[in-house]
């Protein structure tokens, strides 16, 4: 039984993670049982999925904490057992511990069904903010209706913590105890690394200038920047790095409350001309913009703020997958694929200006050798750990030692 109150046809991470690895791992055990419970509205764009949907029309997921969650838990608890018991369900998956988790660990608990929860970051760092510095050492209080004794409940509760990275695998460690915790990365669709290293076998500047050319964008290097417009994603800093390369063009695709601030910077900077964003980019017009860039940029920091801070970057291997070659800082969860396995070049990952890391950026991006060895290395990588049927791999093995 898997459970996410996140699921298509919400976009975003979770809900993409939630849906392949749920396919993969159904395929994989061979299993004609499996179901996928999801708030009110979820439906799943491909009708080859080979688990059953239970829509959870009762579903409030405001109440994943507050007054009426404890009741909100029971009715969930209730539902999965009814489901569990009737598609005869030997294990219990959560890709979000919050909202359904407290009731699951309840269903679970009562049928002796093993409980896995998938944890991807945030949800630790923005309700347990200490965790980044120590082991926690409080118990969660089982009468609280607050979201951080909700998150404690299901992780200390749960028996396997799977996660998107060894970063926010320590995390999880410093939250949960003695629950095993495993790492397993995140993926990309293998169909679509081939049909684009197709399109594009290797890396050559001049090839991708004419793309850009047949593409009707600008025919100047370009980087691309694509996610959220929020502080952690860093995109203040990409127009510093913009300012000191004055033939690059920057091409940032997502939307969200850092807008305002980020057209007001680039103004400042004078490179508003060279600076284009396009707020409601679909997936077709993402691909098809990373496909005529040279870089694509993932400079996440932490924000002290909201807690927020990059878990993998999964937008790493779709940049790869283009023919892009990724740029990170190799902070936090972008560690694992940028920096111990090399899939990215390095930018503002030092104290060094801003305008030393531009000039690196410059020279490497002026060597085609340079670039398609990068590339090559990045898309073997992926093909090799980061599909969704290695991801897949990996977390059948960690739950299969429960």
């Amino acid at each position: 039984m898997f459970a996410s109150v996140d699921a298509p046809p919400k976009t975003g991470g979770v809900a993409l993670l939630a849906h392949r690895l749920s396919s993969v791992l159904t395929a994989d055990t061979h299993s004609e049982g499996s179901v996928f419970i999801a708030p009110q509205g979820a439906h799943f764009p491909r009708a080859d999925v080979p688990f059953h949907l239970y829509e959870d029309f009762q579903s409030d997921t405001s109440l994943r904490a507050g007054r009426g969650a404890r009741l909100e838990d029971e009715r969930i608890a209730d539902l999965m057992i009814k489901v569990a018991t009737y598609y005869e369900l030997d294990n219990v998956v959560l890709w979000h511990p919050f909202y359904y988790g407290p009731g699951a660990i309840r269903a679970a608990r009562a049928l002796d069904l093993p409980v896995t929860v998938f944890v991807h970051g945030t949800e630790l760092t923005s309700q347990l903010p200490n965790v980044r510095k120590k082991k926690l050492t409080v118990e969660p209080d089982l009468q609280s209706e607050t979201l951080p004794d909700r998150l404690l409940l299901t992780l200390r509760y749960a028996d396997r913590i799977l996660t998107n990275s060894e970063y926010t695998a320590q995390l999880a460690r410093n939250a949960c105890g003695s629950t095993p915790v495993t790492a397993i990365g995140c993926g990309i669709d293998a169909s679509l690394l081939r049909r684009l290293s197709q399109i594009e076998p290797g890396y050559s500047a001049e090839g991708r200038r004419l793309r850009r050319i047949r593409q009707g964008m600008r025919q100047e290097k370009t980087m691309i920047a694509v996610g959220r417009l929020v502080p952690h994603k860093n995109h203040i800093q990409m127009l510093e790095l913009l300012a000191a390369m004055p033939d690059w063009v920057l091409i940032i695709v997502g939307d969200g409350p850092e807008y305002d601030a980020i057209v007001k910077r680039a103004g400042e900077l004078g490179v508003d001309n060279r600076l284009e964003i396009r707020r409601n980019a679909d997936d077709q017009e993402k691909y098809r913009l990373m496909q005529g860039a040279d870089l694509g940029l993932l400079l996440s920091i932490y924000d002290e703020n909201t807690g927020g801070y990059e878990g993998f970057g999964i937008v790493m291997l779709e940049y790869a997958a283009a023919g892009c070659v990724p740029v990170t800082n190799g902070h936090h969860g972008m560690a694992d694929f940028g920096v111990t396995l090399e899939g990215a070049l390095l930018a503002l990952n030092d104290n060094r200006p801003v305008k030393a890391h531009a000039a690196d950026l410059m020279q490497s991006a002026g060597d085609d050798a340079l670039m398609q060895l990068k590339l090559s290395h990045a898309r073997t990588l992926i093909e090799e750990m980061y599909t969704w049927e290695r991801v897949g791999e990996r977390a059948a093995e960690a739950m299969a030692g429960m």
